[in-house]
């Protein structure tokens, strides 16, 4: 996180780390960019983008809608002109929503004031919580990215 370096020795190295992981940039894998078999007419072919998201990091007690007993949970909502996702991240107060957002129609999240934000937290839960406050916004894109390479000998 902060920069600081480390040497780690091991017999095996699996890079778990995600679609821009660190591992495989450093042992040099490239990605290729895919057809979806799913939706062919979704795709972007100018980077592999299947759909563009907005996320909404936010902070709000939301206990009496989801009960999860441990860290992270993921629930899918579908409220009447919003759909998604929200994730909680400690099993406490800490949420990110996100939902697909359309580019050519809407305003990209840099550009939503809190109150937009607000009011998109709200409709996906289906109130506004008293204690709702937004953390951050940004956008993501849903890519089809494969890594050219599953193994790399001893590195």
């Amino acid at each position: 996180d902060g920069g600081a370096r480390c040497q780690v020795r091991c017999r095996y190295l699996l890079a778990c780390d995600g679609a821009r992981s660190m591992v495989r940039e450093c042992l040099g894998v490239q990605l290729e960019t895919t057809v979806p078999q799913i939706n062919p007419a979704a795709y972007d072919p100018r980077g592999g983008i299947i759909q563009h998201h907005s996320w909404i990091y936010f902070n709000t007690d939301l206990k009496k809608h989801f009960r999860s007993s441990y860290g992270p949970a993921l629930y899918w909502y579908h409220a009447d002109t919003i759909s998604g996702l929200i994730i909680n991240y400690n099993g406490g107060t800490e949420w990110v929503m996100h939902a697909p957002l359309f580019p050519e129609e809407e305003a990209h999240p840099s550009d939503w004031t809190e109150e937009e934000c607000i009011r998109r937290v709200s409709e996906a839960l289906g109130e506004r919580p008293r204690d709702l406050k937004i953390k951050a916004k940004g956008a993501w894109q849903m890519t089809c990215n494969v890594a050219t390479s599953f193994q790399v000998g001893r590195v």
